[in-house]
């Protein structure tokens, strides 16, 4: 008898979790997990059927505001900044996605900082089969966790410093910087793995466009040079936001750009994707 109690309550449980979580699509943003956070935008990849923008990168593409860029591009725009990684590992997550982006702002701020253990978390979280599983059933995906749910429902409800240092939450659409220079072999070993998967994610069809991101005036030496060799090997364009902006925009932290910092930069980005789209004047 306790045994169909217990069945009685769990799918109780179940019935109340799909009427208010899963029916309704209030999904999750943000989770008290940042390898949860992964997953859901790992998901998001994944399940994208559309023609789409991808911004990919770190923790620091991560506070970027897929909506805002959305909303400016006019199509649809994922933010796949995942925490503790870095844009290889960002690359290996979109080389398997089923439908290959159209263009991708890959940020490389972070390439010489990713933490092995945590890139390693987050492919074994998002592998196997209760990932799959995860597709089928909806109260197991990582975007619908009732106590995430809360969470990015409090998140959203913070008060934020509303003020920029340019005097206006509005920012010009960016302009590729062409890099100076010749660099035929990239002797850095993270070079070459970001060579090596960007090839591939082209002879998919896919565009990428370079980016370092401002954040607050760190040095980024082996960045660059990467930056460089990648540009030069591929011939591929690059938005360098650090000279102009690390000091224009706010942070939270070292690094990482406060909300409303995030929605202009953001906005931004996606007035750029639009023109690149062919939806508007042609970029630069």
């Amino acid at each position: 008898m306790r045994f169909w109690g217990e069945l009685a309550v769990a799918a109780g449980l179940i019935a109340l979790h799909c009427a208010v979580i899963s029916r309704p699509g209030r999904k999750v943003q943000l989770s008290t997990s940042n390898i949860i956070t992964n997953c859901i935008r790992i998901g998001d990849l994944r399940a994208e059927s559309r023609p789409y923008c991808v911004l990919a990168g770190s923790s620091m593409t991560g506070r970027l505001d897929a909506a805002a860029a959305e909303a400016a591009a006019g199509l649809p725009v994922i933010n796949l900044g995942l925490d503790g990684c870095g844009p290889v590992e960002a690359l290996d997550f979109l080389l398997s996605a089923p439908t290959p982006p159209q263009l991708v702002l890959l940020e490389l701020n972070s390439l010489g900082s990713v933490s092995p253990e945590n890139a390693r978390a987050v492919m074994e979280a998002t592998a196997g089969p209760a990932e799959k599983l995860r597709q089928f059933i909806p109260f197991l995906r990582h975007e619908e966790r009732p106590v995430d749910l809360v969470y990015s429902w409090m998140y959203s409800r913070l008060k934020v410093d509303t003020s920029l240092k340019i005097g206006s939450p509005s920012l010009p659409a960016p302009e590729i910087f062409n890099l100076p220079g010749e660099h035929p072999n990239p002797p850095d070993p993270l070079a070459v793995m970001l060579l090596e998967r960007i090839r591939s994610l082209q002879a998919r069809g896919s565009r990428v466009v370079l980016v370092m991101l401002p954040d607050n005036s760190v040095e980024r030496p082996r960045e660059y040079a990467a930056a460089a060799a990648v540009s030069s090997q591929l011939s591929l364009p690059m938005f360098d936001l650090k000279p102009e902006m690390d000091k224009v925009l706010t942070y939270t932290d070292s690094v990482h750009l406060t909300p409303v910092s995030s929605q202009a930069l953001s906005a931004a980005l996606g007035t750029w994707i639009r023109k690149a789209s062919g939806s508007g004047p042609a970029p630069r």
